[in-house]
């Protein structure tokens, strides 16, 4: 069997990572959210490349409580990627933070489909600032890791109900079209964030603290994560942080030609605690 052996590695300065962009990385969606102005809901639609599509693509200007539509029709058939979303350009400020979308309808290829639950509306990854939807997403759910509704999330319905799959796994594939039919309600509603107090950095351990890369090729059939499981295919080279200063992390992946390693969907460099 032929090996590959592909090489990662990072750097970083006081603190300040720097990351390098990797030729066959992905692009996070086909269409460019940068140019929408406030208010705007679009699709995040992402094939199984993580790769740009050509596609058509209807947006709507969400002016107060009422029923959109948004589309895409792409030039060939998609295979879907695990993340697709609604989402709304700064929504959390334009629509208010309490502000909720409900799906009513999806169709994909023309057809209405039967959904597989109820949807949620949620802070795109709880930064506050883009309003999302989750169609069809693994990563995520309603609640926190303690079962409790999480902070950002609203819903008509009991939230802890709701999902973030409203399709089936088999329907990402061979996908030409979408046209998602939303209500939204509680517009310019709005909660004011709790006050935090500041919290004062604890003093690095004697030891030091390690610091490490985490990422996934775009199969995800190369990954490493520091969740103390087995990754066969890398090797960590971690760095001890001890303070102030210039450190160098890197990963060997020793791809094979079933899993060539090619592209990335995750690369991020972490320092623990």
């Amino acid at each position: 069997m032929k090996k590959l052996l592909k090489k990662l590695s990072a750097a970083f300065f006081a603190g300040v990572l720097a990351v390098a962009t990797i030729p066959g990385g992905f692009t996070h969606a086909a269409q460019d959210a940068s140019t929408l102005s406030d208010g705007t809901a679009y699709l995040n639609i992402n094939n199984s490349d993580w790769g740009e599509f050509e596609a058509t693509w209807t947006n709507a200007e969400i002016t107060g409580d009422g029923t959109y539509t948004v589309a895409m029709e792409a030039t060939e058939p998609q295979n879907l990627a695990q993340f697709n979303a609604l989402e709304v350009v700064n929504g959390e400020s334009v629509l208010g933070n309490k502000s909720i979308i409900t799906v009513d309808e999806i169709k994909l290829n023309g057809e209405a489909i039967e959904l597989q639950g109820y949807s949620y509306t949620c802070s795109a990854d709880g930064a506050g600032v883009t309003t999302r939807v989750n169609l069809y997403n693994e990563w995520n759910k309603p609640t926190d890791d303690t079962g409790a509704v999480a902070a950002d999330t609203r819903c008509e319905q009991d939230a802890t109900g709701a999902t973030p799959m409203l399709w089936k796994s088999e329907q990402l594939e061979g996908v030409k079209s979408i046209e998602v039919k939303f209500t939204v309600s509680h517009f310019g509603e709005h909660e004011d964030a709790p006050i935090v107090k500041e919290k004062v950095a604890e003093a690095l351990p004697e030891e030091g603290t390690q610091s490490y890369i985490t990422f996934s090729d775009s199969a995800w059939a190369n990954q490493w994560w520091n969740d103390g499981n087995e990754y066969a295919t890398v090797t960590m080279n971690q760095a001890t942080v001890k303070g102030e200063g210039e450190y160098t992390v890197s990963c060997e992946i020793k791809a094979t030609e079933e899993a060539p390693a090619k592209g990335l969907a995750f690369f991020d460099v972490e320092i623990k605690d």
